[in-house]
Protein backbone atom coordinates (compact mmCIF):
# COMPACT_ATOMS: atom_id res chain seq x y z
CA UNK A 1 0.00 0.00 0.00
CA UNK A 2 1.48 3.37 -1.30
CA UNK A 3 -0.51 6.33 0.82
CA UNK A 4 0.17 9.87 0.09
CA UNK A 5 0.28 12.38 2.64
CA UNK A 6 -0.11 16.07 2.92
CA UNK A 7 -1.63 18.72 5.44
CA UNK A 8 -4.02 20.17 3.09
CA UNK A 9 -6.37 19.00 -0.01
CA UNK A 10 -8.32 21.39 -1.98
CA UNK A 11 -9.65 22.18 -5.19
CA UNK A 12 -7.70 24.78 -7.95
CA UNK A 13 -4.59 24.18 -5.46
CA UNK A 14 -1.26 22.37 -7.62
CA UNK A 15 -0.26 20.25 -5.32
CA UNK A 16 -3.76 18.28 -5.07
CA UNK A 17 -4.15 18.18 -8.36
CA UNK A 18 -0.39 16.71 -8.43
CA UNK A 19 -1.36 14.59 -5.73
CA UNK A 20 -4.38 13.23 -7.42
CA UNK A 21 -2.70 12.66 -10.90
CA UNK A 22 -0.29 10.53 -9.22
CA UNK A 23 -3.07 8.44 -7.36
CA UNK A 24 -4.97 7.98 -11.34
CA UNK A 25 -1.68 7.01 -12.32
CA UNK A 26 -1.09 4.28 -9.51
CA UNK A 27 -4.68 2.81 -9.22
CA UNK A 28 -4.54 2.66 -13.19
CA UNK A 29 -1.45 0.59 -12.61
CA UNK A 30 -3.45 -1.68 -10.38
CA UNK A 31 -1.33 -0.63 -7.36
CA UNK A 32 -3.19 -0.15 -4.19
CA UNK A 33 -2.97 3.51 -3.12
CA UNK A 34 -4.58 6.04 -0.80
CA UNK A 35 -4.46 9.41 0.16
CA UNK A 36 -4.56 10.88 3.71
CA UNK A 37 -4.70 14.72 4.22
CA UNK A 38 -5.44 16.30 7.85
CA UNK A 39 -7.68 19.29 6.05
CA UNK A 40 -10.02 17.66 3.19
CA UNK A 41 -11.98 20.37 0.85
CA UNK A 42 -15.82 18.48 0.63
CA UNK A 43 -15.00 17.66 -3.27
CA UNK A 44 -12.44 15.15 -2.08
CA UNK A 45 -14.19 13.77 0.69
CA UNK A 46 -15.18 10.14 -0.64
CA UNK A 47 -11.74 10.04 -2.33
CA UNK A 48 -9.30 11.00 0.76
CA UNK A 49 -8.97 9.61 4.36
CA UNK A 50 -8.29 11.41 7.46
CA UNK A 51 -5.38 10.35 9.67
CA UNK A 52 -7.38 8.84 12.21
CA UNK A 53 -8.52 6.37 10.01
CA UNK A 54 -5.27 4.96 9.68
CA UNK A 55 -4.09 2.92 12.51
CA UNK A 56 -0.46 3.71 11.98
CA UNK A 57 1.94 4.72 9.48
CA UNK A 58 4.55 1.83 10.24
CA UNK A 59 5.12 -0.71 7.82
CA UNK A 60 3.49 1.58 4.84
CA UNK A 61 5.10 3.26 1.69
CA UNK A 62 4.66 6.74 2.55
CA UNK A 63 5.26 9.56 -0.36
CA UNK A 64 4.64 13.30 2.02
CA UNK A 65 4.03 15.92 0.48
CA UNK A 66 6.08 18.77 1.88
CA UNK A 67 4.43 22.50 1.54
CA UNK A 68 3.38 23.44 5.34
CA UNK A 69 4.15 22.66 8.72
CA UNK A 70 1.95 19.77 9.87
CA UNK A 71 1.53 17.34 13.25
CA UNK A 72 1.93 14.52 10.16
CA UNK A 73 5.43 15.33 9.32
CA UNK A 74 6.02 14.49 13.26
CA UNK A 75 3.67 11.63 13.27
CA UNK A 76 5.86 10.26 10.05
CA UNK A 77 9.23 10.91 11.45
CA UNK A 78 9.16 8.95 14.24
CA UNK A 79 7.51 5.98 12.31
CA UNK A 80 8.84 2.71 10.77
CA UNK A 81 7.71 3.57 7.38
CA UNK A 82 9.61 4.19 4.28
CA UNK A 83 9.33 7.70 3.30
CA UNK A 84 9.70 9.17 -0.04
CA UNK A 85 9.56 13.05 -0.01
CA UNK A 86 8.26 15.41 -2.44
CA UNK A 87 9.46 18.72 -2.01
CA UNK A 88 6.82 21.65 -3.19
CA UNK A 89 9.01 24.18 -1.68
CA UNK A 90 8.56 26.56 1.72
CA UNK A 91 7.90 30.33 1.49
CA UNK A 92 10.80 32.07 3.96
CA UNK A 93 9.45 33.15 6.81
CA UNK A 94 10.64 36.41 6.90
CA UNK A 95 8.22 37.92 4.03
CA UNK A 96 5.10 37.26 6.62
CA UNK A 97 6.80 38.70 9.68
CA UNK A 98 5.62 42.20 9.39
CA UNK A 99 2.14 40.91 8.28
CA UNK A 100 1.20 37.73 9.71
CA UNK A 101 3.22 36.90 12.71
CA UNK A 102 1.73 33.40 13.07
CA UNK A 103 2.33 32.43 9.40
CA UNK A 104 5.76 33.30 9.82
CA UNK A 105 6.04 31.14 13.49
CA UNK A 106 4.13 28.18 11.20
CA UNK A 107 6.74 28.58 7.96
CA UNK A 108 9.65 28.39 11.00
CA UNK A 109 8.25 25.35 12.13
CA UNK A 110 7.67 23.88 8.63
CA UNK A 111 11.65 24.77 7.84
CA UNK A 112 11.97 22.49 10.93
CA UNK A 113 10.00 19.83 9.93
CA UNK A 114 11.93 19.48 6.85
CA UNK A 115 15.12 19.44 8.43
CA UNK A 116 13.92 16.17 9.83
CA UNK A 117 12.48 14.56 6.98
CA UNK A 118 15.53 15.10 5.02
CA UNK A 119 17.27 13.05 6.63
CA UNK A 120 14.95 10.63 7.57
CA UNK A 121 13.56 10.11 3.64
CA UNK A 122 14.74 7.29 1.40
CA UNK A 123 14.54 9.26 -1.27
CA UNK A 124 13.62 13.47 -2.39
CA UNK A 125 12.26 14.72 -5.50
CA UNK A 126 11.20 18.28 -6.27
CA UNK A 127 10.59 19.95 -9.55
CA UNK A 128 13.29 22.46 -9.81
CA UNK A 129 16.84 22.06 -9.61
CA UNK A 130 16.58 25.21 -6.75
CA UNK A 131 14.37 22.98 -4.71
CA UNK A 132 16.72 19.93 -5.67
CA UNK A 133 19.23 21.69 -3.67
CA UNK A 134 17.62 22.96 -0.60
CA UNK A 135 17.08 19.42 -0.45
CA UNK A 136 20.71 18.19 -0.89
CA UNK A 137 21.14 21.59 1.83
CA UNK A 138 19.14 19.91 4.64
CA UNK A 139 21.00 16.17 4.53
CA UNK A 140 19.03 14.28 1.89
CA UNK A 141 21.15 11.41 0.62
CA UNK A 142 19.36 10.50 -3.03
CA UNK A 143 17.64 13.38 -5.08
CA UNK A 144 15.81 13.99 -8.13
CA UNK A 145 13.75 16.35 -10.31
CA UNK A 146 10.79 15.88 -11.71
CA UNK A 147 7.54 18.39 -12.85
CA UNK A 148 4.76 19.21 -11.28
CA UNK A 149 1.70 17.08 -12.65
CA UNK A 150 -0.60 19.42 -13.69
CA UNK A 151 -2.52 19.40 -17.37
CA UNK A 152 -2.11 23.21 -18.20
CA UNK A 153 -4.47 22.92 -21.10
CA UNK A 154 -7.30 22.44 -18.68
CA UNK A 155 -6.60 25.87 -17.53
CA UNK A 156 -5.31 27.76 -20.78
CA UNK A 157 -7.06 25.95 -23.44
CA UNK A 158 -6.51 26.51 -27.11
CA UNK A 159 -4.58 29.85 -28.00
CA UNK A 160 -3.78 29.19 -31.48
CA UNK A 161 -5.78 32.07 -32.44
CA UNK A 162 -4.17 34.50 -30.18
CA UNK A 163 -4.56 37.93 -31.51
CA UNK A 164 -1.70 40.82 -31.49
CA UNK A 165 -1.09 42.79 -29.03
CA UNK A 166 -2.81 46.32 -28.75
CA UNK A 167 -1.36 48.98 -29.86
CA UNK A 168 -2.29 50.73 -26.69
CA UNK A 169 -4.28 50.04 -23.71
CA UNK A 170 -2.26 46.75 -22.69
CA UNK A 171 -3.34 44.28 -20.82
CA UNK A 172 -0.99 42.83 -17.97
CA UNK A 173 -1.37 39.57 -16.12
CA UNK A 174 -0.19 38.01 -12.72
CA UNK A 175 -0.97 34.88 -11.03
CA UNK A 176 -0.21 33.80 -7.97
CA UNK A 177 -1.34 34.90 -4.20
CA UNK A 178 -1.71 38.21 -3.18
CA UNK A 179 1.38 37.24 -0.54
CA UNK A 180 4.62 39.00 0.52
CA UNK A 181 7.39 37.73 -1.15
CA UNK A 182 5.27 37.45 -4.84
CA UNK A 183 5.66 41.48 -4.40
CA UNK A 184 2.24 42.65 -5.85
CA UNK A 185 3.35 46.08 -4.18
CA UNK A 186 5.83 46.30 -7.39
CA UNK A 187 3.76 44.70 -9.86
CA UNK A 188 1.18 47.61 -9.01
CA UNK A 189 4.37 50.42 -9.06
CA UNK A 190 5.37 49.19 -12.64
CA UNK A 191 1.51 49.15 -13.58
CA UNK A 192 1.20 52.58 -12.92
CA UNK A 193 5.16 53.86 -14.14
CA UNK A 194 3.77 51.95 -17.21
CA UNK A 195 0.98 53.85 -17.33
CA UNK A 196 2.75 57.39 -16.72
CA UNK A 197 6.09 56.83 -19.44
CA UNK A 198 4.06 54.08 -21.94
CA UNK A 199 0.59 53.68 -22.57
CA UNK A 200 -1.64 55.31 -20.30
CA UNK A 201 -4.76 52.91 -20.95
CA UNK A 202 -2.62 50.37 -19.73
CA UNK A 203 -4.25 47.65 -16.86
CA UNK A 204 -3.39 44.86 -14.66
CA UNK A 205 -4.99 41.95 -13.70
CA UNK A 206 -4.26 39.84 -10.66
CA UNK A 207 -6.06 36.66 -10.11
CA UNK A 208 -5.40 34.63 -6.49
CA UNK A 209 -6.34 34.76 -3.40
CA UNK A 210 -4.79 36.70 -0.10
CA UNK A 211 -2.51 35.15 2.19
CA UNK A 212 -2.73 38.27 4.59
CA UNK A 213 -5.69 40.58 5.45
CA UNK A 214 -3.10 43.02 6.27
CA UNK A 215 -1.15 42.86 2.92
CA UNK A 216 -4.21 42.54 0.72
CA UNK A 217 -5.36 45.98 2.81
CA UNK A 218 -1.73 47.65 2.17
CA UNK A 219 -2.23 47.02 -1.46
CA UNK A 220 -5.63 48.16 -1.96
CA UNK A 221 -4.55 51.68 -0.09
CA UNK A 222 -1.11 51.40 -2.36
CA UNK A 223 -3.98 51.26 -5.37
CA UNK A 224 -5.83 54.18 -4.07
CA UNK A 225 -2.83 56.51 -3.28
CA UNK A 226 -1.94 55.61 -7.35
CA UNK A 227 -4.96 56.12 -8.28
CA UNK A 228 -5.20 52.68 -9.97
CA UNK A 229 -9.05 52.19 -9.12
CA UNK A 230 -9.80 51.66 -12.52
CA UNK A 231 -6.65 50.06 -13.68
CA UNK A 232 -5.82 47.41 -11.33
CA UNK A 233 -8.45 45.12 -10.75
CA UNK A 234 -8.74 41.51 -8.54
CA UNK A 235 -9.83 38.34 -9.80
CA UNK A 236 -11.05 36.14 -6.87
CA UNK A 237 -12.48 32.80 -7.26
CA UNK A 238 -12.63 32.89 -10.55
CA UNK A 239 -12.69 29.05 -12.41
CA UNK A 240 -10.48 27.48 -14.80
CA UNK A 241 -12.91 28.87 -17.77
CA UNK A 242 -12.56 32.79 -16.72
CA UNK A 243 -8.62 32.48 -15.86
CA UNK A 244 -8.14 30.91 -19.57
CA UNK A 245 -10.05 33.83 -20.80
CA UNK A 246 -7.85 35.83 -18.82
CA UNK A 247 -4.78 34.27 -20.48
CA UNK A 248 -6.60 34.71 -24.44
CA UNK A 249 -7.19 38.35 -23.38
CA UNK A 250 -3.47 39.87 -22.07
CA UNK A 251 -0.80 40.98 -23.85
CA UNK A 252 1.98 39.99 -21.98
CA UNK A 253 2.75 38.42 -18.48
CA UNK A 254 4.25 39.78 -14.83
CA UNK A 255 6.35 37.89 -12.64
CA UNK A 256 8.29 39.83 -9.96
CA UNK A 257 7.98 37.12 -6.87
CA UNK A 258 11.24 36.81 -5.31
CA UNK A 259 10.78 32.91 -3.81
CA UNK A 260 9.16 30.26 -6.07
CA UNK A 261 10.04 26.46 -6.22
CA UNK A 262 8.80 25.95 -9.94
CA UNK A 263 5.53 28.32 -10.42
CA UNK A 264 3.32 26.50 -12.52
CA UNK A 265 1.35 30.09 -13.56
CA UNK A 266 4.78 30.99 -15.89
CA UNK A 267 3.95 27.60 -17.74
CA UNK A 268 0.36 28.55 -18.40
CA UNK A 269 1.66 31.69 -19.65
CA UNK A 270 4.07 30.30 -22.02
CA UNK A 271 1.02 27.52 -22.85
CA UNK A 272 -0.86 30.53 -23.50
CA UNK A 273 1.61 32.51 -25.86
CA UNK A 274 2.66 35.00 -23.78
CA UNK A 275 5.73 36.95 -23.45
CA UNK A 276 6.55 37.02 -20.07
CA UNK A 277 8.57 39.68 -18.23
CA UNK A 278 10.29 38.07 -14.82
CA UNK A 279 13.10 38.44 -12.29
CA UNK A 280 15.87 36.37 -11.72
CA UNK A 281 14.94 34.87 -8.58
CA UNK A 282 14.81 31.31 -6.74
CA UNK A 283 13.18 28.60 -9.50
CA UNK A 284 11.75 31.38 -12.02
CA UNK A 285 14.45 31.65 -14.69
CA UNK A 286 14.71 27.91 -14.81
CA UNK A 287 10.68 27.34 -15.14
CA UNK A 288 10.55 30.17 -17.88
CA UNK A 289 14.08 28.63 -19.74
CA UNK A 290 14.24 31.38 -22.65
CA UNK A 291 11.03 32.26 -22.80
CA UNK A 292 11.06 35.58 -21.20
CA UNK A 293 12.72 38.35 -20.24
CA UNK A 294 14.56 37.88 -17.40
CA UNK A 295 15.76 40.78 -15.39
CA UNK A 296 18.04 41.18 -12.58
CA UNK A 297 15.97 40.45 -9.01
CA UNK A 298 16.64 44.14 -7.39
CA UNK A 299 15.78 45.81 -10.71
CA UNK A 300 14.47 48.96 -10.54
CA UNK A 301 10.78 49.31 -11.40
CA UNK A 302 11.93 51.71 -14.43
CA UNK A 303 13.33 48.59 -15.89
CA UNK A 304 10.90 46.39 -15.41
CA UNK A 305 8.64 49.06 -17.58
CA UNK A 306 11.19 49.30 -20.35
CA UNK A 307 10.97 45.06 -20.15
CA UNK A 308 7.76 45.79 -20.67
CA UNK A 309 7.15 47.68 -22.93
CA UNK A 310 9.74 45.31 -25.15
CA UNK A 311 7.19 42.72 -24.58
CA UNK A 312 4.31 44.12 -25.58
CA UNK A 313 5.19 46.54 -28.76
CA UNK A 314 8.63 44.55 -30.24
CA UNK A 315 6.99 42.06 -32.65
CA UNK A 316 10.35 40.07 -32.99
CA UNK A 317 11.36 40.06 -29.21
CA UNK A 318 7.42 38.84 -29.03
CA UNK A 319 7.61 36.25 -31.48
CA UNK A 320 11.12 35.11 -30.31
CA UNK A 321 9.80 34.88 -26.84
CA UNK A 322 6.66 32.77 -28.13
CA UNK A 323 8.85 30.28 -30.15
CA UNK A 324 10.79 29.38 -26.90
CA UNK A 325 7.73 29.28 -25.15
CA UNK A 326 5.98 26.35 -27.73
CA UNK A 327 9.27 24.62 -27.29
CA UNK A 328 9.20 24.90 -23.53
CA UNK A 329 5.39 23.34 -23.49
CA UNK A 330 5.90 20.70 -26.44
CA UNK A 331 8.72 19.16 -23.64
CA UNK A 332 5.61 18.48 -20.75
CA UNK A 333 3.52 15.31 -21.62
CA UNK A 334 1.39 15.08 -18.18
CA UNK A 335 0.65 11.19 -18.89
CA UNK A 336 4.30 10.25 -19.67
CA UNK A 337 5.54 12.23 -16.84
CA UNK A 338 2.90 10.52 -14.36
CA UNK A 339 4.48 7.34 -15.39
CA UNK A 340 7.80 8.79 -14.78
CA UNK A 341 6.76 9.80 -11.02
CA UNK A 342 5.08 5.86 -10.34
CA UNK A 343 7.59 4.18 -11.73
CA UNK A 344 10.09 6.51 -9.42
CA UNK A 345 8.00 5.52 -6.54
CA UNK A 346 7.34 1.99 -6.95
CA UNK A 347 11.35 1.36 -7.53
CA UNK A 348 13.10 -0.16 -5.00
CA UNK A 349 16.57 1.32 -5.46
CA UNK A 350 17.73 5.01 -4.99
CA UNK A 351 18.29 7.31 -7.13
Amino acid sequence: MILQVLPSISLHDAISQHVVRIDDELKRNNIESSIVAQYIHPYFADRVSLPSSIDSFDDHHILYHMSMASSLAEKIHSSNARVDMWYHNITPAKYFEPWEPYVSLELRIARYQLSQLAVRADRGVAASRYSENKLKVQGCRHTSVMPVLFDVSKKVGDTSTRRHPRAKDARILSVGRYAPHKRVEKLIQSIALYRDLIDEGATLDLVGSSSSRWYKESLEQLIEKLNLKDAVRFHENIDDIQLSQLYKESDAYLCLSEHEGFCVPLVEAQCAGLPIVAIDSAAIAETVNDAGIILDAHCDVVDIVAALDVAVHDPEMRAFLQRNAKSNVTEHDIDQEAMSAVQWLVSEGTQ
